[in-house]
């Protein structure tokens, strides 16, 4: 990985209007695979809530994949987190991602997804195809490793 700064992308409120701001390219390297996906993911997530907290975060990439944004669009309890799949998308516009990558954590350590995780991702998958966006993964993370949608040809 190159000696990039991830700046997280920021995103006001005004009124009716969501705006998200962003930094170009934050990676150059394209990530390509569930694997390189995991590696971004623990180096912009909150190494104190991993075993805590569940979180959602989403990556935004362009059309050669190289990531341009990224956001924890929510912060749950210790058993469940839940994201709006239109402030995802709102996000997803507004810097332009071609492609996006969602994660989540689960605090126990357990990877197996859970009905509801499916059925969100079924939903957000749904949602990207209307709106000509990719979603390549849902990832479940812990502090040591992860469980790809994709790669066990869930939902995908």
């Amino acid at each position: 990985m190159e000696n990039s700064v991830f700046c997280e992308t920021d995103v006001h409120s005004y009124g009716s209007q969501l705006r998200v701001v962003y930094n170009q390219v934050i990676l150059s390297l394209p990530i390509t695979n569930s694997k390189e996906s995991f590696i971004v993911l623990r180096k912009i997530w909150d190494a104190e809530l991993i075993a805590i907290q569940e979180q959602v975060y989403i990556l935004f990439l362009n059309a050669n994949s190289q990531l341009i944004a990224y956001r924890c669009l929510h912060t749950g309890t210790t058993s469940q987190s839940m994201f709006d799949i239109k402030l995802a998308l709102a996000c997803a516009l507004g810097c332009l991602a071609k492609k996006i990558i969602i994660a989540h954590n689960h605090p126990s350590g357990n990877l197996r997804p859970s009905t509801g995780d499916i059925l969100i991702t079924e939903q957000l998958n749904d949602a990207c195809e209307l709106m000509d966006i990719d979603l390549k993964d849902h990832l479940i993370i812990s502090a040591n490793d992860y469980y790809s949608f994709k790669d066990n040809s869930l939902v995908f």
